[in-house]
């Protein structure tokens, strides 16, 4: 996954583009994503995951590289790792 400046990285470029967007649960149910967060996973690795409310106890979501990949953004590997230019 990500070192943990690699996640606030993330966290500083995809908020703005994603923040407001939907997040599918289903062809039927849509929800907007609320906020992103870091969540250390093991080790010292992390993710950043994105949130969306789907009722008042229940909150649905998704880790940032299906959510950039279903908005058609750059991939967070891409971000974090750009390509060299020959």
């Amino acid at each position: 996954m990500y070192t943990y400046k690699e996640a606030q990285k993330l966290i500083d470029y995809y908020s703005s583009k994603v923040i407001g967007k939907e997040i599918k649960e289903s062809e039927f149910e849509k929800y907007l994503i609320e906020y992103l967060e870091i969540k250390e996973l093991n080790g010292g690795s992390f993710n950043v995951f994105c949130y969306s409310r789907a009722s008042i106890s229940t909150l649905i979501y998704r880790n940032i590289k299906t959510v950039a990949k279903d908005l058609g953004l750059i991939s967070p590997t891409e971000l974090i790792n750009p390509p060299t230019k020959n």
